[in-house]
């Protein structure tokens, strides 16, 4: 059985050298590390302070990221990040299985992920 997300390492760039923002994910650290079976990745950034990383790839080698920001300005949650050059709704649809996420849970959603409003 192939697993639909592997985690990264924290080394890995974006392959497209850019990421997109998809969704913010209201769901605690807790029960991301629960759902994606992986320890996350610490850090402070000067700007939008103390955050926590879950990054790594879905199946088909696709990059994604789900970071958390303490100061981030707008809806609390973990950004939902993807490579620029994805497939987006594809990518978005497979986190929402992933996650056993609804709609509902999550608190912002990308105009680029057209069927998903």
């Amino acid at each position: 059985m192939t697993r639909e997300y592997t985690p990264g390492t924290g080394n890995e760039r974006w392959p497209s050298g850019n990421y997109v923002d998809l969704a913010v994910i209201a769901l605690s650290e807790k029960r991301m590390r629960e759902l994606l079976a992986a320890e996350p990745q610490y850090g402070v950034d000067s700007g939008l302070g103390p955050w926590v990383l879950f990054g790594g790839r879905l199946s088909d080698g696709t990059m994604i990221e789900f970071v958390y920001h303490a100061y981030a300005p707008g809806p609390h949650g973990f950004d939902f990040r993807v490579d620029a050059k994805a497939n987006y709704e594809s990518v978005f649809h497979r986190v929402l299985r992933l996650l056993r996420v609804e709609r509902t849970q999550l608190a912002w959603i990308s105009d680029l992920v057209v069927d998903a409003r």
